[in-house]
């Protein structure tokens, strides 16, 4: 079992359907995406930092790296951040591919763009 594996068994049983289903959109979304844990949260790396999900009291937040280079988008918080910008989720019902899964991309395709030159 890899890192991110043991880090999702040390999660709340409720919170571990949420995690499991961002790394599982995470993952498909490239072939090139890397996993690790960092600051005992899993990251998630093309040329760089691109994502990563950290598990808190009852939520979970997906965070973009660069999330202030992505497009508006009303789920993206960015919660006095500069640069970080993040969606919670409470429950793995409040994950909506359609929603979630063109963030994720446009996310990927930023980091490609910016470091793959």
């Amino acid at each position: 079992m890899s890192p991110v594996d043991y880090y999702i068994l040390d999660q709340p049983k409720e919170l571990k359907p949420v995690i499991k289903k961002l790394r599982e959109l995470i993952l498909s979304a490239s072939p090139f995406i890397e996993e690790k844990l960092v600051y005992k949260i899993p990251f998630f790396y093309g040329a760089k930092r691109i994502f990563y999900i950290n598990s808190q009291n009852n939520w979970v937040d997906l965070g973009f790296c660069e999330g202030y280079l992505l497009g508006e988008n009303k789920i993206l918080q960015a919660k006095n951040r500069e640069q970080v910008k993040t969606i919670r989720f409470f429950s793995v019902t409040e994950i909506d591919d359609n929603i979630v899964l063109p963030i994720i991309h446009e996310a990927i395709l930023l980091d490609q763009l910016r470091h793959f030159r």
